[in-house]
């Protein structure tokens, strides 16, 4: 019995890191590519020009509670943000292939230049940002 429990942990464990590589490598794919059709958005007009940073986000997401906040200030000083509720907006995220929360895209010049998965300081945003 206990064999099949250590087993069983294995192969989760093996699934859940497969999964985790396999989101990393579609991310990886997206840099460089034109960005999708952002009409049902409401800030489309801003993707186009400048840099912009892209927040996906959910109200449910532990992780996206922390950084929004953080969004927000970029925001309120001027940087091209455009946060994206992906409960409120599922066909965008659909569009951007955002599996998980929080991701945020990098969108220079209507193409895709970077893609992070997953929490990140503020530092690292304003660094994105630069």
């Amino acid at each position: 019995m206990m064999e099949w429990i250590g087993a069983t942990i294995l192969l989760l464990g093996a699934l859940i890191g497969a999964f985790q590589v396999w989101m990393l490598l579609k991310a990886k794919k997206m840099v460089g590519q034109p960005v999708p059709d952002l009409d049902s958005l409401e800030a489309a007009e801003h993707i186009s020009k400048g840099l912009t940073l892209l927040y996906f986000h959910s109200p449910n997401c532990a992780p996206c509670r922390r950084m929004s906040p953080i969004v927000d200030a970029l925001a309120a000083e001027r940087y091209a943000v455009v946060s994206v509720d992906i409960s409120q907006n599922p066909e965008v995220a659909r569009n951007f292939n955002v599996r998980a929360t929080p991701t945020t895209i990098l969108v220079e010049q209507g193409r895709i230049k970077r893609v992070q998965l997953g929490f990140l300081p503020g530092e690292k945003l304003q660094e994105m940002l630069g």
